[in-house]
């Protein structure tokens, strides 16, 4: 292959809309706290009920996004997301061996939910930033494996657009 048409390839291989789970934007999303943006751009590729996978990260955007509610002392939204995530358990069904892990997640939650809470009413605060890095750098690991291990993410990684071009 000439240079002309090498150039010209890796121009249209650059302008081409992107048909494949990018790892780095979705990333990117949940380093910046765009939580919506997040869950927003995984729909794009595979539904919450598709998979264990899928289940799996979908529930762990909606527990980062609890813990940022946290953080910004917001209880009300915070709440809110415990219960969407108990809620999407029980209607999705999942079967025990991948029900277990968010069941019992859930739990912890709630528990340290009901502590907050508590010291709250007692007039302490409470400092909520090693809960929130220790769920953030456990989501970022499971997210690592989840993303790579995906059937619906691997069947829409980058590909080459290359052997797909024809020229007359």
């Amino acid at each position: 292959m000439d240079s002309m048409s090498a150039d010209l390839m890796r121009g249209l291989e650059t302008s081409l809309p992107n048909f494949y789970f990018d790892r780095e934007r979705f990333g990117a999303l949940l380093v910046s706290g765009d939580m919506i943006g997040a869950w927003n751009y995984l729909s794009e590729f595979t539904k919450f009920d598709s998979n264990y996978q899928s289940n799996l990260m979908f529930y762990l955007v909606c527990r980062q996004r609890y813990c940022n509610c946290l953080i910004e002392g917001n209880l009300p939204c915070a709440v809110a997301f415990l219960v969407l995530g108990k809620t999407a358990l029980n209607e999705i069904g999942l079967a025990e061996t991948k029900k277990d892990f968010i069941d019992n997640d859930l739990q912890r939650l709630f528990s340290v939910h009901k502590k907050l809470l508590d010291a709250r009413a007692e007039g302490y605060t409470v400092d909520l930033v090693p809960f929130a890095n220790d769920t953030t750098n456990e989501m970022f690991q499971m997210m690592n494996h989840l993303v790579a291990t995906n059937p619906d993410l691997l069947q829409k990684q980058k590909k080459d657009f290359s052997s797909q071009m024809r020229f007359i």
